[in-house]
């Protein structure tokens, strides 16, 4: 998903994968933060790698490539646990 709309409260206890892009990265990381995410997986939507940390938030993240946040989906669709 994009992060930019979620509830509160509905990610407690998961990793979020969240694509950048459809919002800025600040709006996205206080959303993860708000739906209580353990941490945050942001995923380039272009070649370029632009950190997207909030230095306020207090979830962990990391930022992948395209093309391995496109193999971490793949490998999560086949083997979801």
């Amino acid at each position: 998903g994009n992060g930019c709309n979620l509830a509160s409260g509905s990610l407690a206890g998961r990793i979020a994968i969240v694509t950048r892009g459809d919002c800025p990265s600040t709006p996205q990381s206080q959303q993860i933060e708000s739906a209580n995410a353990l941490a945050a997986v942001f995923v380039e939507s272009g070649p370029a790698l632009i950190p997207p940390f909030d230095a306020a938030s207090a979830v962990p993240a990391v930022l992948l490539s395209a093309s391995d946040g496109a193999s971490l989906r793949s490998a999560l669709q086949s083997s979801p646990t």
